[in-house]
C-alpha cells in the first residue's frame, strides 16, 4: 500500500494503467474483501483493458 493506503491494484486501476492492471491480476494479486467496498474501479478497469 502508498501513503495513502491504496493498493498497486486500485491504482493502477483508478489511473487507467490498463496494462499494469491485467498483468496484476493475471499474476495472483489478492483482492482483499473490504478494500474494494463501494468502489468501482476495478469494475471500469476490467471491461476497458485490451
Amino acid at each position: 500500500m502508498d501513503r495513502l493506503g491504496r493498493t498497486p491494484l486500485q491504482v493502477a486501476c483508478y489511473f487507467g494503467f490498463y496494462p499494469v492492471t491485467r498483468t496484476l491480476l493475471e499474476n495472483g494479486t489478492v483482492i482483499v474483501k473490504g478494500v474494494f467496498s463501494g468502489s468501482k474501479m476495478v469494475g471500469m478497469g476490467i471491461p476497458n483493458m485490451k
